[in-house]
């Protein structure tokens, strides 16, 4: 303290009510902090979970355990859920279950003998999510394995009837033709 005796010092601190700052003592929260773990409960449960956190731990198992080729267990589950993946909006769910879906779709046995997998381009295509970067980040990685299992020209032409449905329906706020 400059300005002031040694004897006025000593009072001065005195005088003080709270303890000199110290910053070790607390942290502001990161961004980035310790995500909880969900491993315990069962895969099938955290997947059908309304918490945002628990559908992404899950996303997360079902990809290392489809990655890991463990059995086509993982794949009938996942499976069942694929429709509620390629619905996620936010961020981080579309991060999680859309790289989860390409495990999926690279990983399961028998995938190229399934057809059921086209009608997802579409709705990834009519996604309300689809002008976002993440969504366009995600989104062709999906479209392209879908266009190896598929055939390319039945995907191309269910795009193709996508955007020419949107059009004819004049929804310029949904999907591709949203802000554009």
């Amino acid at each position: 303290m400059e300005g002031v005796s040694p004897g006025e010092q000593g009072s001065a601190k005195q005088g003080m009510a709270e303890p000199p700052f110290q910053a070790e003592s607390w942290a502001l929260p990161t961004e980035h902090a310790e995500a909880e773990d969900f491993s315990s409960e069962p895969l099938a449960q955290r997947l059908k979970s309304n918490d945002l956190s628990r559908r992404c731990s899950a996303y997360a198992d079902a990809q290392a355990k489809m990655e890991a080729d463990s059995g086509d267990e993982i794949f009938t589950l996942f499976g069942a859920y694929a429709e509620t993946a390629l619905a996620e909006t936010l961020p981080k769910g579309q991060d999680a279950a859309l790289n989860a879906l390409v495990a999926y779709l690279k990983h399961c046995p028998g995938i190229d003998q399934r057809k059921d997998v086209l009608p997802w381009v579409r709705k990834l295509a009519e996604h309300k999510s689809i002008d976002k970067p993440k969504m366009q980040q995600l989104a062709p990685a999906v479209v392209l394995l879908i266009a190896e299992i598929a055939e390319c020209p039945a995907v191309l032409q269910e795009l193709t009837n996508c955007l020419s449905d949107l059009e004819a329906a004049k929804k310029k706020n949904a999907g591709f033709l949203k802000k554009q």
